[in-house]
């Protein structure tokens, strides 16, 4: 029996992406009303996972919006679409409507979308390496509606001919241009970019903000923001960037283990910054004796990683309470990304 299009319009809409990939097969008429639905829903929300790798090539992906985060059935276990070298290391950028950008070996780019398997090498950056201590120094992921246009930042330390270069990825121009930004004196405290208002923003050891316009196409100059007036600065440099609406900025206590949370309500305005809330335990959760890292805030809930010597942990924490959810990450030093599942996909 053939069902009217509305129909099956209608009972695809209520189907969750994975379910969607499987079908968007089936026929021309399937993949045209499953993207033109995925366009629809991504306009409205998107759902929100955290992604980080446990071994080249092996990652974990962990539903955000569950209940029962960390549990087995909130995982996803995923491995990245294609054979890497032994002994090489694959390092995450950021993520912008469900494409993942990472790096192999600091030097062969990919963008990827998890949920759909849609992968594709980047064009070669033209960046040559002078040492064994070549590195990235810092990096971030941007996307520009105007233009549908994907950004992706990297400055290294250590290049042929230049102490310090930085490179940016065009997924419109598919190419790359090289360049040394205004300011040389950058120490940045974690070095994944926080993307909002078309800009790239890193935390400076100098306790500022730094901000890079990631839609300017000539001249490559950095601004500086500052911090809350009344930001502690006893805790530094235990301390996180993040963004919403608006940027975001956490303080983490780790002698009386709390987090102050800051909001900047009017971009660029210093006195617009606003303690959003603090969130202080009642029993400390496992690993906060080492240091916050990626700090993401999601309405009712907050979420972050805590690392001691011995292991690394995810913890989720609701705002009206101290309810955590945890989930132990194998090894040391892995960087997670949060990402959304859809089915968008970049052609050359």
């Amino acid at each position: 029996m053939d069902l009217p299009e509305e129909m099956i319009v209608l009972i695809l809409s209520w189907l969750p992406v994975k379910s969607l990939v499987r079908f968007i097969c089936v026929s021309k008429s399937f993949h045209s009303i499953i993207l033109q639905l995925q366009a629809a829903r991504d306009r409205k929300t998107l759902s929100p996972r955290l992604l980080f790798p446990i071994d080249c090539p092996r990652f974990e992906s962990i539903d955000l919006e569950t209940p029962s985060f960390g549990d087995n059935s909130s995982v996803t276990k995923l491995n990245f679409p294609f054979e890497p070298v032994a002994g090489g290391a694959v390092e995450l950028l950021g993520s912008c409507n469900g494409i993942v950008f990472l790096v192999f070996n600091d030097q062969i780019y990919y963008m990827w979308n998890p949920s759909t398997g849609f992968f594709r090498e980047l064009p070669d950056t033209g960046v040559s390496f002078g040492s064994y201590n070549d590195r990235i120094i810092f990096s971030g992921v941007g996307y520009l509606p105007a233009t549908d246009d994907y950004r992706v930042i990297v400055a290294y330390d250590g290049v042929v001919d230049f102490p310090d270069m930085c490179a940016m990825f065009s997924s419109k121009a598919n190419a790359w241009k090289t360049f040394e930004v205004s300011d040389t004196e950058i120490d940045v405290i974690s070095d994944q970019g926080t993307f909002i208002n078309e800009a790239l923003h890193w935390l400076l050891y100098e306790k500022e903000i730094m901000a890079f316009d990631s839609a300017q196409e000539e001249e490559h100059k950095v601004r500086k923001m500052l911090l809350p007036k009344d930001f502690d600065g006893h805790h530094f440099p235990e301390y996180e960037l993040s963004a919403g609406e608006c940027l975001l900025l956490a303080d983490f206590d780790k002698a009386n283990q709390y987090i102050d949370v800051w909001v900047m309500r009017e971009y660029d305005v210093p006195d617009s910054w606003t303690k959003l809330f603090n969130l202080k335990f009642s029993y400390p959760p496992t690993g906060a004796a080492g240091w916050l890292r990626g700090l993401f805030v999601m309405g009712t809930s907050t979420l972050f990683r805590t690392s001691d010597r011995s292991e690394n942990v995810s913890v989720k924490i609701l705002h009206k309470g101290d309810d955590c959810g945890f989930y132990k990450v194998e090894g040391m030093g892995h960087k997670m990304i949060q990402y959304q599942e859809s089915l968008l996909r970049i052609d050359d």
